[in-house]
């Protein structure tokens, strides 16, 4: 409906003084379609609302369209399998025309996602030069997929969102020209507390975020980020986790390279961390080295509390990671043990049953009983697969045994480590216990 009931009074000899009612232009509610990404968007009415008031005759175009009102709103709505949350504008637009410049101005409010999501905004576009800029800031928004009524979220993205807050703030430039529309961001997000559920498999408590966007002058998107949780939990926890990079990527989206200036974490006692790393999407493969420190053998033999294993002293080391299309390996990572050494027990009934299979695996077993050692070397190699081999060299004695006469023990070990961490991950209840925490 467009122009219904307007009327423009006034006297033919002062064109500068006349009067208009309300101008209004409404659109009723309709769908949208497309079927190549198997769209469908529901709008509901949109109202354009000016009221001139006393207004110039000879500058028709500013005086109806210099004080205006929007609404509109579009309904839930579906892209392909993803939901479209409802999204509400209102606000002042303003329509400015004259010799020097011709542009839109437009102060909005919007709403989306049950209202959890509300920005305020305010844009101006001029029509002669195509540049524009909005300035937004984004108030606290709750970081809940039943709240912000997206549900199926949580089945696309593999993700349960538990807590948490997104907020921010900044502007977009913008230049509309021949080759397209050029956009140059400076804005920030910062995301407070979040607690979530991956793939039913990994657990975040107490996350925090900072995202700053930019682009430089005529140059590639450029994103720093600094992000840290108190835990990630995939069936042995990390805590303590920090993480500076900086991400470049074209307009295009065809690549990106992420320098990573700190990250570190605590595990089993110790420390994680590497100095640098730089990864380039478009090489086949990337490498880095990990540092490990103080990690502590009593953690390390506690993860399988049944095994019946107890153990002193503390492991430093480096592995070497590679990041490959079929995932990360390590070709050949050590750990050392700092001195003074430390004590093995192992001592449980299958340790006994093994004892007794074998002569020389009875000998083994019963070295390890109370094996003093002084000197452990650990070659570590890990697959994609997740396939993980242990290869440990123990120098050292047990006093009780063979007189304690030193000893020399090459122990090797195979085991899928993702098969252990779910394995874990089920024995001690994580993902309940994350669940029934945020509930």
């Amino acid at each position: 409906t467009v122009l219904k009931d307007l009327s423009v009074t006034g006297n033919l000899q002062n064109l500068q003084r006349a009067n208009a009612s309300d101008l209004n232009l409404k659109i009723s509610p309709f769908s949208a379609r497309n079927s190549a990404n198997n769209a469908h968007l529901r709008f509901a009415p949109t109202l354009l609302t000016c009221t001139p008031g006393e207004l110039d005759i000879t500058d028709i175009t500013n005086a109806l369209l210099s004080d205006c009102q929007l609404s509109m709103r579009l309904n839930d709505s579906d892209w392909d399998l993803w939901p479209v949350p409802d999204v509400s504008l209102t606000g002042p637009v303003r329509l400015t025309m004259d010799e020097l410049r011709q542009r839109v101005t437009a102060s909005l409010d919007i709403a989306a996602a049950n209202g959890e999501i509300r920005l305020r905004t305010r844009t101006e576009h001029n029509l002669l030069t195509g540049e524009g800029a909005m300035q937004w800031h984004l108030t606290e928004a709750r970081l809940d997929w039943m709240a912000l009524g997206l549900t199926k979220m949580a089945n696309l993205t593999s993700v349960q969102l538990l807590n948490g807050e997104l907020s921010g703030q900044g502007w977009i430039d913008w230049q509309q020209s021949n080759d397209g529309i050029q956009i140059k961001p400076n804005m920030m997000l910062r995301a407070d507390g979040v607690g979530l559920i991956y793939d039913n498999s990994m657990t975040f408590e107490g996350w925090n975020a900072m995202l700053a966007l930019r682009r430089p002058q005529s140059g590639d998107y450029q994103l720093d980020a600094q992000v840290s949780g108190s835990k990630l939990d995939t069936g042995v926890p990390l805590t303590n986790l920090l993480a500076r990079t900086q991400t470049r990527f074209p307009e295009d989206l065809s690549h990106f390279e992420i320098d990573v200036h700190e990250i570190h974490t605590n595990l089993l006692g110790g420390r994680i961390y590497a100095p640098e790393i730089n990864y380039d999407s478009r090489k086949e493969v990337n490498s880095f080295g990990v540092r490990l420190d103080h990690l502590q053998l009593s953690q390390i033999a506690a993860i399988e509390k049944e095994a019946g294993i107890r153990a002193t002293g503390l492991l430093d080391g480096m592995l070497p990671v590679v990041l490959t299309k079929a995932g990360p390996m390590v070709p050949g990572g050590n750990l050392f043990a700092r001195d003074p050494g430390g004590v093995i027990q192992y001592q449980d009934d299958s340790a006994d049953a093994l004892a007794q299979a074998d002569q020389s695996v009875g000998m083994a077993m019963q070295l390890l009983k109370n094996f003093q050692y002084d000197e452990l070397q650990s070659g570590i190699r890990y697959q994609p697969d997740g396939q993980l081999n242990l290869s440990l060299k123990f120098q050292g004695k047990n006093p009780d045994f063979f007189d304690g006469q030193a000893t020399n023990l090459n122990v090797n070990l195979d085991y899928n480590l993702l098969d252990l961490l779910e394995s874990l991950r089920i024995a001690n209840d994580v993902i309940e216990k994350v669940e029934q925490k945020y509930k």
